[in-house]
């Protein structure tokens, strides 16, 4: 699994014309296996290191959107289910008690653009 690991970190690096690529993959009772590729900045000749500090970038939705899906799976809720009964434990108006999960997700839900 590394070495597909390292091949793979090294061909999305390549083919995509990518700074760097980092790949992590936890399977339940075992270590992390990671792999990296590229180099720590553009233009730079220092190789991007396992350890190296990464800027995730603006992907708040797709880890947001993962996490429900997560719970979903799990039965704790469907997209169905208002917002207002998942974050019980957060005041919200009256008036948005009936938003959906899916709504939220969507942007469907009709809320105010960058509140």
């Amino acid at each position: 699994m590394d070495y597909y690991l390292h091949q793979l970190s090294y061909e999305i690096c390549r083919s995509c014309e990518f700074t760097a690529v980092g790949i992590g993959v936890l399977k339940s009772g075992n270590a992390p296996l990671v792999s990296v590729a590229g180099h720590r900045y553009e233009k730079s000749e220092f190789p991007v290191e396992r350890y190296d500090p990464w800027h995730i970038g603006s992907i708040t939705k797709s880890i947001t959107s993962t996490l429900i899906a997560d719970q979903i799976s799990y039965g704790k809720y469907d997209f169905e289910t208002p917002i207002a009964s998942v974050l019980d434990h957060i005041p919200i108006h009256p008036s948005k008690n009936k938003i959906t999960v899916k709504q939220l997700l969507t942007h469907t839900a009709k809320l105010q653009a960058n509140y």
